[in-house]
């Protein structure tokens, strides 16, 4: 399997250079121009996370691909200062956070509180933010935490009628880019370590 690593930025910076390393190696790959779009899309769906992040951030992006199969990678170590956790706290408390909308937007939000401190309250909060009927989110250890969209969508569907909250997950899928496109979507947090992968086999 080949990869290609870039290091990328909160504010934009290496992400250019990251499309086009990956357009490119779609293109290697003989990707046809509609898989090609969506390629594209995958990826700057992933940094629109690092974006979304309060103060700023360092990711290291790698896509991993062997013929038509593709993992995007995205690795941080996100530090949490007295001051970024207090805009956090305030953006969580406050109901106003316009960031989480939509699947792509709770999701992020689910890792910004699975970043606060435990003792806060709020992080308690994360594993019933994306989890329905079957739990999609497990801790492998008193200090990881794994989520994955493929057991979320069976949740979704299976509390589908019995859950208000359902309804309104099962359009958020529908209407996501990458949840329409994607193989899967797994995400692991261990302590200030955070690593967001999205699976994609052309092939299939």
């Amino acid at each position: 399997m080949n990869s290609m690593e870039i290091v990328i930025t909160s504010r934009g910076a290496g992400m250019q250079m990251a499309l086009e390393k990956t357009e490119q190696i779609g293109r290697d790959s003989g990707l046809s121009p509609k898989e090609m779009l969506h390629l594209r899309l995958l990826a700057e769906e992933l940094f629109g996370m690092v974006r979304g992040v309060v103060g700023e951030v360092k990711a290291w992006y790698r896509i991993d691909h062997l013929g038509k199969h593709f993992a995007f990678h995205l690795q941080s170590n996100i530090a949490l200062n007295q001051g970024t956790w207090n805009q956090l706290l305030a953006l969580s408390t406050s109901g106003t956070n316009s960031a989480a909308v939509g699947f792509m937007g709770r999701l992020r939000e689910m890792i910004t509180l699975m970043l606060l401190p435990p003792d806060d309250g709020l992080q308690a909060r994360a594993p019933e933010m994306m989890n329905l009927g079957r739990p999609a989110a497990s801790r492998v250890n008193s200090d990881r935490y794994d989520w994955s969209l493929k057991t979320y969508r069976v949740g979704v569907e299976s509390t589908l009628g019995r859950d208000e909250y359902a309804r309104k997950a099962k359009d958020e899928l529908e209407k996501s880019i990458v949840a329409n496109i994607a193989d899967d979507v797994s995400v692991g947090i261990e302590g200030s370590y955070v690593e967001i992968t999205i699976m994609k086999d052309f092939g299939r």
